[in-house]
């Protein structure tokens, strides 16, 4: 600004202007902001906006004319005019025409920066560069690749500035930030600054007032357009929760209490999808939301308002003919939603909001897109303990609970009428030679083994049943919460050591209702064993008791001397398997420095310690069996015992009675085994539950209370952020600030270790800072759903590496895209041909040590990944530090057409020479901040940088 201000050939004329506090004045003609700031602002009343602000010494250009700027100063401000004479002399004057033209740049840029933020996000645009012709198709939009560029057209009919007000006769300027969409075919000419300046320059000032008053109020009106659509949208979606509620509770009366309603079909203000949750879900309570401006929730959205997990399967073959629970799915014609929910028989109906359930068959089947999804709840994000889990996944599966313990109860009656009859035989029917009835009895006997057999198969039945949707929602659940753990969480944890915690939980799950179930069942046919005990003699019953007591106490103590060898053996299990996966990850250093014994010597040693503990535990387990086996002989020993002790001519026992209560007493000592067993197992699962308690303590990323992010627009702040990894300890990150602008290409650089890659942790919200803010969109990412945010970014972390499977999979990755967009996104990077070259194409196979792609492949795959989003912001860690410059330049110019925002973090000279700003970081600070140009003209910390070899 100092230098276009030195070019002005005369003082101020003495009819300066003076603001006070709050003060405006229309904008007319050249001023110098003398002393204080003014904020510029386009429109007037409830449609003005704010634009930008200009600091002492700035130079402000408006129309002859006052139209559609304003000037306001806040805190109050001196204005100085320039004289007409003057301005145009420099403009005549080529010498001086320079430092004017830099001072009109700085103005319509920070202008047009204003007017894009009131646009939105930019399209995609050709961009375009000064002294060129340009052509437009129909339809296309036009940026400026870099700086000011003034588009010229033939004729400015059918060409609309940021989508919303029709181009003047003069010049537009535009900015990498704002753009021309042209409604026909039509040409123009892209010229520089200093060149208008000496032409028609007072005419496109004129026009650039003029145009930004115009598109301020069509743009204004666009807004309360879209915010009375959002209201609308909010509305109905509140009042399709209000209706849900009242439907709930009438569900509740209308199935005496412990049923719900099916979906109403005649709500017009719940939609479809809403309906169909309802009925494969229910219709819990609905998480706070908020509606973007684009209008209802998709799929993704309402399931994470709702605090659902879904997974895709695939409907083939008579899949309707097996139960596979509730599933959601979608008709083939129009898309609409449809719940598919199984009868008690395991067939299905399929339910639609305003349709009648109707069963179905193969026809109906038909009409269903192959595509459907599983739905579970997730787990709360809150710290969870193994009894919550145990709570809530019982109440999952109460109905097979029920079936199990009925079931079961059933069978243990049904069994007791065996040593009865067998009574009744021995008494009765063998000493009277009661052939035919005996026959008879025996036919009953045969009977009632059999329904004791279907009973206990029901059970069994209902266990499995319990098993699968227990595994089910457990593991969706858990993976769900890992995926969403804090970055540090899962730093914290070794790969290996957090795949042994993450693979333990569902074997303590099932070691968990396993040992539930069968301890259950046990209770309850030792229980009605118990009984007819007591029936046939009440003191032999207690001593079965006090035995039962003998074997419980052994279990406990059984169970607790395994507990230290397997408690070690976890730990030691988990250390060797995070050796292994290390070893095997490190062959090639290994061998490159010939450690392979040395390695197998650590690894054998280790090896040879677990399965030593393995064996101590084992050992204990067998004794512990063998325990059982010898009290079954002694406990049926000491029955005797006992029996013949107190037997005499008063309580003798007829034989038939005495056959009956061993048959019992042995039905008994069997289901007490049972139960010390799963008494043993429950000690044994601690160690395994301890490794696995951190999964569940930990508190995973909140999606479902959190705000959604603004409609993607490309604009990044960082505000005066300060992050240490430890309370106390230094700083990495000391009151950093920065910004990139829609469109803009910032560039971050500086020694290893100055805090570049921890920048970029804390805009994805992998790190929290200390103080300070990070804003994506105007909006502090604390405050949403970081998920949801981080789908909107473009990311190539530094060392980034492609997944296993095809090179379609790693492009697409999570988002909804097609093979067009991913050759689109190839083309971009600059690999579609080399693609193209293999011979199964998007198709081959890769994986993390692939060695059919070199680094530089890898890293445009990576950048086809993180282009194929669409996204308006992209984050670079060094992501091109292994390409040609050629190549690099290519996909440079790739990028700069979209209108992308870009925050690179890298070491290369030609990676940051043409960025908008580079911020030079030392020591976790900004420490330098400008153009390459300037930066290196200063001679600072950045230069001396860049000439040791940037």
């Amino acid at each position: 600004m100092s230098t276009a201000f030195a070019v002005m050939p005369a003082p101020p004329p003495p009819e300066a202007v003076r603001l006070g506090t709050g003060q405006g004045i229309p904008l007319a003609g050249a001023l110098t902001v003398e002393d204080g700031f003014v904020e510029v602002y386009a429109g007037c009343g409830a449609t003005r906006r704010f634009l930008a602000a200009f600091g002492r010494g700035s130079l402000l250009f408006g129309p002859r004319i006052p139209a559609g700027l304003r000037l306001v100063a806040p805190e109050g401000a001196g204005l100085a005019p320039l004289s007409e004479d003057g301005l145009s002399a420099a403009c005549r004057d080529p010498a001086r025409r320079a430092g004017l033209a830099a001072a009109l740049d700085a103005f319509v840029t920070a202008l047009s920066e204003g007017l894009a933020r009131q646009a939105g996000p930019r399209p995609e645009a050709a961009a375009w560069e000064p002294g060129t012709e340009v052509a437009t198709a129909a339809g296309s939009a036009g940026s400026a690749l870099r700086g000011v560029v003034w588009i010229a057209p033939a004729s400015p009919d059918g060409l609309r500035f940021l989508d919303a007000a029709s181009l003047g006769p003069a010049p537009t300027p535009l900015t990498p930030a704002t753009w021309i969409r042209a409604e026909r075919d039509a040409a123009a000419r892209a010229l520089p600054t200093a060149d208008l300046l000496a032409g028609a320059w007072r005419d496109a000032l004129d026009g650039l007032a003029d145009l930004a008053g115009r598109a301020v109020l069509a743009l204004a009106e666009r807004h309360l357009s879209a915010e009375e659509a959002r209201l609308d949208a909010q509305e109905r979606l509140t009042a399709d929760d209000l209706a849900r509620a009242g439907r709930s509770f009438l569900g509740i009366l209308a199935a005496g209490g412990g049923g719900v309603l099916a979906p109403d079909s005649g709500s017009d203000a719940a939609d479809d999808l809403d309906h169909a949750l309802d009925a494969v879900a229910g219709p819990g309570p609905a998480r706070p939301h908020e509606v973007s401006s684009r209008g209802a929730l998709p799929l993704e959205a309402r399931l994470e308002r709702r605090g659902l997990l879904a997974r895709s399967v695939t409907l083939r073959g008579a899949w309707w003919r097996r139960d596979r629970g509730p599933l959601l799915g979608f008709l083939a014609g129009d898309g609409a939603p449809v719940a598919l929910l199984p009868d008690r028989r395991g067939r299905y109906r399929l339910l639609r909001r305003g349709a009648p359930a109707r069963p179905l068959d193969a026809g109906t089947a038909a009409a269903l897109q192959a595509r459907a999804f599983t739905v579970t709840e997730a787990l709360p994000a809150h710290p969870l303990r193994w009894r919550d889990l145990v709570g809530a996944g019982l109440g999952r599966v109460r109905p097979e609970l029920a079936t199990l313990v009925l079931a079961s109860l059933a069978a243990a009656l049904l069994g007791l009428l065996v040593p009865v009859a067998t009574g009744i035989i021995v008494d009765t029917f063998i000493p009277d030679g009661l052939a035919g009835e005996l026959l008879l009895l025996g036919l009953a006997l045969a009977l009632l083994n059999l329904g004791i057999a279907l009973l206990k198969a029901a059970a069994e039945g209902a266990r499995l049943r319990m098993d699968g949707r227990l595994a089910a929602w457990l593991q969706a659940g858990i993976m769900d919460r890992v995926l969403r753990f804090p970055a540090r969480t899962l730093t914290a944890f070794g790969s290996a050591d957090l795949t042994s915690r993450l693979m333990s939980i569902d074997p303590v799950r099932r070691s968990l209702t396993g040992t539930l179930v069968t301890s259950l069942t046990g209770a309850i046919y030792a229980a009605c064993s118990l009984v007819l005990l007591v029936a046939y003699a009440p003191l032999a019953a207690a001593v079965a008791l006090a035995l039962l007591a003998v074997l419980l106490g052994v279990a406990f103590l059984a169970g607790r001397a395994q507990l230290g060898a397997l408690t070690s053996g976890e730990a030691m299990t988990a250390s060797v398997t995070a050796l292994t996966l290390q070893i095997v990850q490190s062959v090639p250093v290994l061998r490159a420095f010939g450690a392979e014994r040395r390695a197998f010597a650590l690894w054998g040693r280790n090896s040879a310690v677990q399965r030593a503990r393995g064996l101590r535990a084992r050992v204990a387990a067998i004794r512990f069996e063998t325990v059982l086996a010898a009290y079954d002989s002694l406990a049926l020993a000491l029955m005797f015992a006992f029996l013949a002790w107190r037997m005499d001519a008063k309580d003798r026992m007829t034989t038939g009675a005495f056959m009956a209560f061993i048959l019992s007493y042995q039905q008994f000592l069997a289901a007490t085994q049972t139960v010390a067993r799963g008494l043993v197992q429950w000690i044994q699962a601690e160690p395994t539950l301890k490794r696995a308690l951190p999964l569940l303590a930990t508190v995973p990323e909140a999606a479902a209370t959190a705000r959604p992010p603004a409609p993607p627009g490309g604009r990044l702040e960082l505000a005066a952020v300060t992050f240490r990894y430890a309370p106390g300890g230094p700083p990495l990150l000391d009151r950093v600030s920065l910004s990139v602008e829609p469109g803009r290409f910032v560039a971050l650089t500086g020694p290893s270790g100055a805090g570049k890659s921890t920048l970029l942790n804390l805009i994805l919200g992998f790190e929290r800072p200390e103080a300070g803010a990070v804003l994506i969109d105007g909006r502090d990412i604390a405050t949403l759903d970081l998920a949801a945010m981080r789908r909107g970014i473009g990311v190539v972390r530094q060392n980034g590496r492609l997944l296993a499977g095809s090179i379609f999979e790693n492009l697409v990755g999570a988002n909804e895209g097609g093979v067009e967009e991913a050759w689109r996104a190839a083309e971009l990077a600059g690999i579609a041909e080399e693609i193209r070259a293999l011979p199964l194409g998007l198709h081959t196979l890769v994986n993390e040590g692939t060695s059919t792609l070199s680094g530089g492949q890898v890293q445009r795959l990576l950048l086809a990944r993180a282009l194929l989003g669409s996204p308006k912001l992209l984050l670079l860690d060094e992501a091109t530090s292994a390409l040609d410059t050629a190549t690099q330049a290519v996909i440079t110019a790739n990028i700069e057409r979209l209108g992308v925002s870009r925050l690179v973090v890298a070491h290369r000279l030609s990676t940051v020479r043409h960025a908008d700003v580079i911020h030079f970081m030392e020591g976790g600070r900004i420490v330098e901040s400008g153009r390459f140009e300037d930066l290196m003209a200063a001679g600072g910390a950045f230069a001396a940088f860049a000439r040791r070899g940037l």
